[in-house]
């Protein structure tokens, strides 16, 4: 899920677009965008790599050939980062963290030294994009502890270069708070106009 209506946009339009049709999974469509271009990033991890689309969902790239759970991408200094998890450590267990010069956006992704940098069902899964406030980064994660989807966890992030990573829990958003959609919730993404969230409910209906 994401927010790709942005001002910087506001006389392009948006239209719906739909991913090509396989028999791949796609979910989690992370949208970047510049003041040139808008991107956006699935979640394909059946397709045994990650690969970025224009905003028709056209010109598709590959940017790393990992398949990643839940990418998110984005650039802090001098370098271009990318954070997902792997179906193979367990989708909601670990965090992996990949980066590159800024200045050298062709160039291949290297892993972080320190990777999975976050382990645990309680906050490593990406739950939505990484934010800056106030010169400061917080990550949106996912708590899996009792269920898949049990609440959204807000993460501010302490240290974070090609030699460390650190990062301390602030906010939880619990699903059962709801009223109506309290079965789970899976991904907060926002801008200046908008913010999205995915909430599931259960329902019971009698069938013929």
């Amino acid at each position: 899920m994401g927010c790709c209506k942005n001002s910087r946009f506001k006389n392009k339009r948006i239209s719906k677009t739909y991913f090509e049709k396989d028999s791949n999974h796609y979910s989690f469509p992370f949208i970047s965008y510049n003041e040139n271009e808008i991107k956006i990033i699935p979640e394909n991890y059946d397709s045994n790599s990650c690969y970025e689309y224009d905003l028709d969902l056209n010109n598709k790239k590959e940017i790393i050939p990992i398949p990643l759970i839940d990418p998110v991408l984005f650039i802090k200094d001098e370098f271009e980062w990318i954070l997902g998890s792997l179906k193979e450590t367990g989708s909601n267990e670990a965090l992996f963290a990949y980066y590159r010069e800024k200045e050298g956006l062709n160039s291949k992704f290297i892993p972080h030294p320190l990777n999975p940098i976050i382990t645990g069902l309680r906050g490593s899964r990406n739950a939505g994009p990484i934010f800056k406030l106030n010169n400061k980064f917080y990550r949106i994660a996912q708590n899996s502890t009792n269920t898949y989807g049990e609440s959204i966890i807000i993460k501010e992030i302490i240290k974070f270069s090609p030699d460390e990573y650190e990062e301390k829990e602030l906010k939880e958003i619990r699903a059962d708070h709801f009223k109506k959609y309290n079965r789970g919730i899976h991904t907060l993404s926002f801008n200046e106009h908008y913010i999205c969230i995915d909430a599931k409910r259960f329902e019971f209906k009698f069938t013929k």
